[in-house]
């Protein structure tokens, strides 16, 4: 007469529904590392003028499937610190419509905490730049020039569903917006 031993049966389940998982965590690495990022516009918002940011040549562009490259010149008009704010909204948007969907991120932080909670991207940057080797606050205006830094996309877009976005950043002098940029991009396996 057969008798289970709900020890054993208790370690069997447990062992299988590990498989299970990881089996499917296998399956979500494969189907994100299929990702694509389509850069489709990037430009500086026309309603502020110079005075704080002159975005003068700096430029966008795909490297490869999942890297940007950032080349040009951007001009720091104004010392930034943390009176300063940086705002980054990203949205669903309609291409066809040229309008923005429901808001699926957004965070603001005074600059020098954003940059200094991005030390390794700063690091990165630095290399690729004429940035200061050590970010200090405030940070010094300047005309600074990027010749190939690449951005690698992977991580950010990883957990992101396909489809288009609207990716707004802006510089805020106090609570007043002085300048931004706008990124649309296409995300999709």
């Amino acid at each position: 007469n057969y008798q289970p031993n709900p020890a054993k049966m208790d370690y069997r389940l447990r062992l299988a529904l590990c498989c299970i998982i990881v089996v499917i965590i296998l399956q979500l690495q494969v189907a994100s590392a299929n990702r694509d990022i389509e850069l489709n516009s990037f430009q500086p918002l026309s309603e502020y003028d110079d005075s704080w940011v002159g975005w003068d040549t700096l430029r966008l562009k795909k490297k490869s499937r999942t890297e940007l490259g950032l080349t040009g010149d951007v001009k720091i008009q104004q010392n930034l610190g943390n009176q300063q704010k940086v705002s980054l909204q990203i949205y669903k948007y309609n291409r066809e419509s040229k309008r923005r969907g429901p808001i699926v991120f957004q965070t603001q932080e005074p600059f020098c905490e954003l940059v200094e909670s991005l030390q390794s991207t700063y690091a990165s940057m630095v290399e690729a730049s004429n940035l200061p080797k050590e970010f200090e606050c405030p940070f010094p205006k300047n005309t600074y020039t990027y010749k190939d830094y690449v951005l690698d996309t992977d991580l950010l877009v990883k957990d992101v569903p396909n489809g288009d976005y609207l990716l707004v950043a802006v510089l805020k002098n106090g609570e007043k917006a002085v300048s931004g940029i706008e990124v649309d991009l296409t995300v999709k396996n």
